[in-house]
């Protein structure tokens, strides 16, 4: 594959435009857009249980020693 010098990089490939903070924006409201109320509700669960195992990992760091009690 040949290298391709820096003036000769595509930066109008779609990819670049969700690099920055309003393309990201705009990318998660598009996603938004397309996805249907149920995909909504079980991304919104997926994201509720995998915050709730946040208290119990750490009690289970220190417990375990990996992580300093808590203060």
């Amino acid at each position: 594959m040949k290298e391709r010098s820096y003036d000769e990089i595509d930066y109008d490939h779609p990819a670049w435009k969700d690099a920055t903070f309003e393309g990201a924006e705009m990318s998660v409201l598009r996603l938004g857009l397309q996805s249907t109320f149920a995909e909504k509700l079980r991304w919104l669960e997926e994201a509720e249980t995998f915050s709730l195992q946040f208290p119990i990992n750490r009690r289970r760091a220190i417990a375990e020693g990996r992580l300093p009690p808590e203060d």
